[in-house]
């Protein structure tokens, strides 16, 4: 990206030159600071020709021989960081100068600065009698770079942190109990092989050992600690005083300005951009009139306000700091004051939290407006496009069917980059020798199901799976309650559920999308999660030669032909045996995921109906070893 300067210098040898450089780099007086006592409210003209005239020109205007002066002026123009403040970025200016090797011989006509936008644009006039004015290292001076890159500027990098306390921290069982423990435990397991109806297991003890001890973390709540967008936002003076007008702000609009909130989200695709930016303008006229004039918001910090509001108001407030943290995985919020995240696998509790209950309800309310949904449905899954680096799948329980009376909000977090074979290796995701099997197992025989329990990593691996698993000629349909599945090749076709029918579109479910695939054409068929009778379809296609994937939850890699035979029963199978020997065939390999990482993968060889089994090889075992 090319470098943005942000230093300008003029060179100025006529009094014409000074009117014309001072109409253009001195166009808002008004809002501007003077930081020379004596250039306050005079032109440059005036301060050159009459307030410091060249000490070494009588009159003031006598020219050399080109008609043009002996000591030329020097404008120099710089832009800074809104959050240094004005007054900081003027005094420092001047003291600059003063250190300057050749102090003694500039003299200071004019030291300006003014807020325009999310900078400090600094405007310096001065005479250097020996004609040299480098204010380079005015940019070290005060901590800033000359050159910027603005993308860079504007990214704000989201990450947070587990706080342990010391209680868990420092607990640890000694050696010599957690042998006696496991002595007791080989005691009790004796006893509950040999227990019977007249001799209960629990009646033989004293007291039960617990097999998994208590830990301090069971009970203690885990905070995870969220260094956001707020935080990291460069406020100039007081963060407090900046958080009140904020608050202030906001409580307005959840109280008497709601309705007019409300009217722009109510506003179609095309007229929400306009609607938006007007709403702003009239938010900003009304911040400098009542806060900004009044002194009670400082005028560097105003543009800051507003991405903050507009963050606040059309984007997804406070909840955007946990999704662009990119160690959260879901966001569960079940009341204003109690949101927690999965991050690798655990839940823990954050410091974050709404002002209020109506600070809530406007929240609630903005989603259910901008993604046009019915508050009176007792559930409602939707896809949010709106985010630049996720694809997110929010989950809405109204508050009437909610204990709490609070609406319960899931949302569940996709990258819309794609992890392929490289990051996910860096990531440990799994090792180069199981993922390039896994290309060769979809290629060559298909019916591949990623199991494990939620937030595991399994849709990750599907998903990468659809990108490198399949030739560039396979006919590829994935069908999917919401959009978590994409691909970056062409011809590839994703169909996703539609919840509830309007005037405009049919509801359509995950079986209603699965009858559909069998006339599809496709010789890849993906579920990108089974749940249903759906399952069936997937059966029907892979025993005709379609290859066939999917995710499912299970709690190992062995369960996932059970549960498959489970569901399909709920469609058109009526002989548990003959769902496992189809579930066999259309998905002989299951590779199950935890904790974001490949665990195990196992291969079907056979179905016995006489033991109800299945028999399958053990093709790869994640090993501790592995992840040191």
């Amino acid at each position: 990206m090319e470098e943005k300067y942000n230093i300008q210098q003029v060179r100025i040898t006529s009094y014409d030159a000074l009117t014309k450089v001072e109409s253009e780099y001195c166009t808002d007086r008004y809002n501007s600071e003077e930081f020379i006592a004596y250039a306050k409210n005079t032109s440059y003209e005036d301060i050159a020709r009459n307030v410091k005239p060249d000490k070494f020109v009588i009159n003031g205007d006598i020219p050399d021989k080109e008609s043009q002066w002996v000591h030329p002026l020097v404008l120099t123009h710089t832009k800074h960081r809104a959050s240094i403040g004005i007054k900081n970025v003027g005094r420092k200016a001047i003291d600059f100068i003063n250190e300057m090797p050749n102090a003694e011989v500039i003299d200071i006509l004019s030291v300006k600065a003014v807020v325009i936008g999310e900078e400090i644009e600094l405007t310096i006039l001065a005479r250097p009698y020996d004609g040299k004015f480098n204010f380079v290292g005015f940019f070290e001076f005060i901590g800033e770079k000359i050159t910027r890159d603005p993308e860079e500027e504007k990214k704000i990098i989201v990450h947070g942190r587990l706080i342990v306390p010391d209680e868990i921290k420092n607990f640890k069982y000694d050696e010599k109990f957690l042998k006696e423990h496991e002595k007791r435990l080989k005691t009790q397991k004796e006893i509950m092989e040999n227990c019977s109806e007249e001799t209960p297991f629990l009646n033989q003890l004293d007291s039960y050992e617990r097999e998994v001890l208590p830990h301090p973390k069971d009970s203690i709540p885990l905070i995870y600690d969220l260094e956001g967008y707020n935080r990291q936002l460069e406020i100039y003076g007081d963060y407090d005083e900046f958080e009140s007008v904020f608050n202030s702000i906001m409580r307005e609009v959840n109280g008497t300005g709601k309705y007019d909130y409300f009217n722009v989200l109510h506003k179609g695709i095309r007229e929400a951009k306009a609607a938006t930016d007007e709403y702003m303008a009239q938010m900003e006229k009304k911040l400098i009139t009542n806060f900004v004039d009044t002194k009670i918001l400082r005028p560097e910090n105003l543009s800051v306000m507003l991405k903050k509001l507009r963050r606040s108001l059309f984007q997804l407030y406070i909840v955007q700091d946990l999704i662009d943290d990119p160690q959260i995985t879901d966001i569960k919020i079940c009341d204003p004051h109690d949101i927690s995240v999965r991050v690798k696998g655990g839940r823990y509790s954050t410091n974050v939290s709404f002002i209020n209950d109506a600070d809530y309800d406007r929240f609630c309310t903005y989603l259910y407006e901008r993604n046009h949904l019915d508050p009176r449905l007792p559930k409602q899954i939707f896809t949010y496009n709106y985010d630049e680096d996720f694809i997110l799948r929010f989950t809405i329980y109204p508050r009437y069917i909610s204990a709490n009376g609070y609406p319960l909000i899931h949302i569940r977090k996709i990258s819309r980059h794609k992890l392929l074979k490289k990051e996910l290796i860096e990531k440990g995701f799994f090792p180069e020798k199981v993922a390039d099997w896994i290309i060769d197992c979809a290629r060559k025989e298909g019916g591949i199901d990623w199991v494990g329990r939620p937030g595991s990593g399994k849709t990750v691996g599907l998903n990468w799976m659809i990108e490198d698993g399949y030739e560039q000629s396979a006919e590829v349909l994935a069908i999917q309650q919401v959009n978590e599945l994409f691909t970056y090749h062409k011809g590839y076709m994703f169909q996703n559920v539609v919840e509830y029918s309007n005037q405009d579109q049919q509801a359509v479910d995950l079986e209603d999308l699965g009858q559909m695939a069998l006339v599809a054409g496709a010789n890849v068929f993906v579920i990108g999660e089974t749940k249903g009778p759906e399952v069936c379809a997937a059966l029907t296609l892979g025993l005709s030669g379609c290859r066939v994937s999917s995710t499912l939850h299970t709690y190992s890699a062995s369960e996932g032909w059970s549960k498959i035979a489970n569901l399909a029963m709920k469609g058109n199978y009526s002989e548990y045996d003959i769902a496992m020997e189809d579930a066999v065939k259309c998905f002989k390999t299951m590779i199950y995921c935890e904790n974001f990482k490949v665990k195990q993968i196992v291969q079907a060889t056979g179905y016995d109906r006489t033991t109800h089994k299945v028999s399958y090889k053990c093709i790869y075992r994640y090993e501790e070893q592995e992840g040191a």
